[in-house]
């Protein structure tokens, strides 16, 4: 039996606060005045505004042992009514003819028959993926609010999510067992049979695998070996929603082989399957787990050698900094050397246009390359800067070295550390459902 507690069927809380007394349980005038246009006493204009109150609030009219006593005061309170006036509906009639006020003022219908089929096939269908009693009820909840019918009786709902979640259940258990074939289902019964040591392959597949770690790689292939030996689960629980296969495996892990092996055979097997199902997803899922682990701690490593090169490299970065600043320093156009050397060169340029005959002109191009070579002084300067610091060569390749390893360059440096796990990650992809390999596992 489900608690009306973990559903969403409208009830009264055991405490009721005063907002909620003012915010639901508070008449409008124009609600008042109503209620006495149609009533023709105290007890029975009482008995309407509660009526009312109660099923704006709930969607259902309840039964007058339900009603909190504080309700009824605040009700009471607010129409001014003595403490020695209680709601009375008067004859079946006229508590019948108040129901119908009610219903036309909330705009809401009556049929109990069509609410009836309405939630059976909301609750059919809801039954192909959920298997909780309380979430049928609400889904049936919610589609009678939709529809504006008044709700059904909890027992009624409960009544009705019970039986049609029985039936969709069995139909999808009919189906898994026929998608097995006899050599699938002996598998299958087979699982509850102990062995000489006293234990069962059942007992295996409850039992979650021990933590992922690189150690326990070939223990866990061999395992997933085992379990995908015992059918392919994929094909048996096709088109069954996920959350179903989770449910049904859930209720097989929680027995044990004894109480198990008394199911009816059906579902016995169709249970296994799922939990089968299950413990072959675990298994990969704890292989999936090991690779992340295993790559997670080369990628570390590699962080971490990267580190110490960059430490070695400071040292490089300072002396390329300490020759460049050189290099800039011969080659800053702001220097008294390299502002010489071009001025210079410009007055002999001078000369050798403004000077007439050859012997002018030879003794302008003599001042125009001593110019030159004071010019060329600074290159010069620049070219020992770097030969001082190893030669163009040395320098070149320490820039290249820095710059291999400038930024998040710890990529470069994963490869050496799974180098040797290589034949590993081969056979652990050859296990894996990688993209591009197949359907991936529910």
């Amino acid at each position: 039996m489900t608690w009306i507690e973990r559903t969403a069927y409208p009830q009264f809380k055991r405490l009721t606060s005063a907002r909620v007394l003012h915010v639901f349980f508070t008449p409008s005038p124009e609600e008042v005045v109503c209620a006495e246009q149609r009533t023709g006493s105290p007890e029975s204009c009482f008995a309407l505004v509660l009526a009312l109150k109660c099923f704006q609030k709930m969607a259902r009219f309840p039964s007058p042992d339900e009603i909190p006593d504080v309700v009824i005061d605040h009700v009471r309170r607010c129409l001014e009514l003595a403490e020695d006036i209680w709601p009375d509906h008067g004859s079946s009639p006229s508590a019948k003819a108040h129901r119908k006020l009610v219903r036309q003022r909330q705009g809401v219908k009556y049929d109990a028959g069509r609410a009836r089929a309405i939630a059976a096939v909301a609750i059919r269908k809801a039954a192909q993926a959920k298997n909780n009693p309380a979430d049928l009820i609400n889904v049936a909840i919610e589609e009678l609010l939709r529809l504006r019918l008044e709700l059904l009786g909890y027992t009624t709902l409960e009544d009705l999510a019970t039986s049609i979640r029985a039936e969709v259940n069995a139909a999808i258990f009919a189906t898994i067992l026929r998608r097995m074939g006899e050599a699938g289902r002996t598998r299958m019964e087979s699982l509850l049979v102990v062995g000489p040591d006293g234990k069962s392959t059942f007992n295996r597949l409850k039992k979650p695998a021990q933590r992922a770690t690189w150690s326990r790689f070939r223990e866990q292939v061999k395992w997933l070996d085992q379990v995908d030996a015992l059918g392919d689960t994929d094909a048996w629980l096709d088109g069954i929603a996920p959350s179903k296969i989770a449910d049904f495996a859930g209720e097989a892990d929680a027995q044990d082989a004894n109480t198990l092996s008394r199911y009816d055979p059906v579902k016995q097997v169709a249970l296994l399957a799922c939990l089968t199902h299950t413990a072959r997803m675990r298994a990969r899922d704890d292989l999936a787990e090991m690779l992340c682990k295993r790559m997670a701690s080369h990628v570390k490593r590699a962080k971490a050698e990267l580190e110490e090169i960059r430490a070695r490299q400071r040292a490089t970065s300072e002396r390329l900094i300490g020759t460049y600043r050189q290099v800039l320093e011969r080659l800053d156009p702001g220097s008294e050397t390299s502002a010489a050397g071009v001025e210079a060169v410009a007055r002999a340029m001078e000369a050798v246009t403004s000077c007439a005959g050859n012997a002018g002109q030879v003794q302008a191009l003599g001042e125009m390359l001593s110019a030159l070579v004071v010019q060329t002084h600074s290159v010069q300067a620049v070219r020992a800067a770097v030969e001082q610091a190893g030669g163009f060569a040395a320098q070149l390749a320490d820039i290249e070295e820095v710059a291999a390893f400038h930024g998040e360059a710890h990529e470069l440096l994963v490869y050496r550390f799974f180098k040797k796990d290589r034949p590993a990650l081969f056979e652990l992809a050859g296990k894996l459902r990688l993209p591009g390999r197949g359907t991936a596992y529910r």
